[in-house]
């Protein structure tokens, strides 16, 4: 019997079959759709911790790192948030850090939709970047441009209401 993520929601086994080897998840679908609860289900498929940043409002680069922060300290890494105290670049510190830890990890991006341009367009950047232990998950109600060019990358997917 496989284990579900969560008892009382349905795995979608044939989604996750396509995101565990995948890089990057590009996640978009109205809300409702389960996005969340994918890249739980995600970590659990991948025996792995998830980290999830939640976008709650309209949010520039320095709100991202914020919420990234909080997200890697509600894991109890607080050596990657000392990085990203200290860095001349934050937000890539904060991809570093867990690329550094070595470990396996899932990280959501929850609400992409509500990144400005210039925090989309950084986002992006250290994305690409991203290694192999680290899969990341940008979900949102729609994707930014910059978030979509990412599908140009390999090693990169995306999912929409569809699937």
């Amino acid at each position: 019997m496989r284990r579900r993520a969560v008892d009382h929601l349905v795995e979608r086994v044939e989604l996750l079959d396509r995101l565990v080897d995948a890089r990057i998840a590009l996640v978009e679908a109205p809300g409702g759709y389960g996005k969340t609860t994918l890249g739980a289900q995600l970590g659990v498929r991948l025996g792995c911790a998830t980290a999830r940043a939640a976008l709650e409002r309209m949010t520039d680069t320095a709100g991202l790192v914020a919420e990234l922060r909080r997200a890697l300290s509600a894991l109890a890494l607080s050596d990657a948030v000392a990085i990203i105290d200290v860095a001349a670049d934050p937000l890539e510190a904060a991809f570093d850090a867990l690329a550094a830890r070595g470990e396996p990890i899932v990280l959501v991006v929850d609400e992409v939709q509500r990144l400005l341009p210039d925090a989309a367009a950084a986002l992006a950047r250290v994305t690409r970047g991203v290694p192999a232990q680290v899969r990341v998950l940008l979900c949102g109600r729609r994707l930014p441009a910059p978030l979509s060019r990412l599908l140009d990358d390999p090693g990169v997917i995306d999912v929409g209401i569809a699937e």
